[in-house]
């Protein structure tokens, strides 16, 4: 009989690892998502038409490539192509359009090997000389050549109201409304080892404040303050729905005509609704830390250098959802 318990306890902490594991790469894409997107509506007033694009390669090694204790590394190469317009509509009205294809290939670990699709478009609206609104739609389309469980999409609306303090100064309150839709993945039925008939989904819900300025020529500062929450259809425990509080400051300093000197910071809380620790009945709570910082060397006027370090980590109350992760990155981009 004592076998019999330890045999379902480790099966049982095998199926969490799986699934907990899944919820650690997803927040990695959202990151990436919300990479791509951040600035393109935040500062620096756009010319009244612009089309530009470019195109960038980066290389390096990330010691983690799983968030697991297992710890497995691997060298990496991307190529990033993102393709930037926006024109007025009207004296008042403008419209932004943004696209990015992205291929991460892990040498190593070709299951996480991934292609994203992402697209934002919106229209912006000038109410008077200090105040904008600003709707539209972001769509990203995660596609893993090698492991179907991890694609994804995940479609957002979104509507702004942003205020300008001065010339250089800036303030912005967003609304998100998400839905997330995993192709191949079944949600959760009324236990942890049996699955339901309709794929995962995730609704998600967020309301973001953020304010920035151009403290000097050389110096711009910015803050975020973001809560969201996300409710999925899994139904044992509602294992992914939790209510996310999140802070996010950032730095970018140019140091030289040539030398920009970049420092983004977060701290996200996740409280889970009803899912427990897989030791006791408390539940799960995340902290998950997340800073990046390097620098990029303008080589000519098209062409540009990037060094970066990138941390990871979740301090948590859940032991197998404990992580560390470093990422190193070299990168060359070329703007058209």
């Amino acid at each position: 009989m004592r076998k019999y318990y330890i045999f379902l306890s480790a099966f049982f902490s095998l199926i969490v690892f799986l699934l907990i594991h899944s919820n650690c790469l997803a927040q990695i894409k959202e990151e990436k998502q919300k990479r791509l997107a951040g600035f393109q509506i935040l500062h620096k007033k756009p010319p009244s038409y612009n089309l530009n694009s470019s195109v960038a390669f980066f290389s390096g090694y990330d010691n983690n490539v799983k968030l697991s204790p297992e710890r497995e590394g691997s060298i990496f190469e991307e190529v990033l192509y993102s393709l930037n317009f926006n024109k007025p509509l009207s004296s008042k009205l403008r419209l932004l359009f943004n696209y990015d294809i992205d291929y991460l290939n892990y040498n190593s670990v070709p299951r996480a090997s991934n292609l994203l699709n992402h697209l934002r478009v919106g229209v912006d609206k000038r109410l008077s000389r200090i105040l904008e609104l600003g709707v539209g739609c972001d769509l990203s389309d995660f596609y893993y050549p090698k492991d179907s469980d991890g694609d994804f999409i995940f479609s957002k609306g979104f509507i702004y109201l942003k205020n300008r303090i001065g010339g250089s100064s800036f303030q912005q309150l967003a609304l998100e409304y998400g839905y997330k839709i995993h192709a191949a993945r079944k949600a959760l039925s009324n236990s942890i080892s049996e699955l339901g008939d309709n794929p995962l989904t995730d609704k998600r819900r967020s309301i973001e404040y953020t304010i920035g300025s151009n403290i000097s020529p050389a110096l711009f500062i910015q803050c975020s303050g973001k809560f969201s929450q996300n409710n999925s259809n899994a139904r044992y425990i509602d294992f992914y729905d939790y209510r996310g509080y999140e802070l996010s400051p950032s730095v970018h300093y140019k140091l030289s005509e040539k030398i920009n000197l970049v420092g983004d910071f977060s701290y996200l809380r996740k409280l889970y609704s009803d899912r427990t620790i897989n030791t006791g009945d408390k539940k799960e709570k995340d902290n998950v830390f997340y800073a990046n910082t390097g620098l990029r060397y303008k080589l000519n006027r098209n062409d540009t250098l990037s060094f970066f370090y990138t941390y990871r980590g979740n301090s948590t109350n859940e032991d197998l959802e404990q992580y560390t992760e470093s990422v190193f990155t070299v990168g060359l981009e070329h703007g058209f």
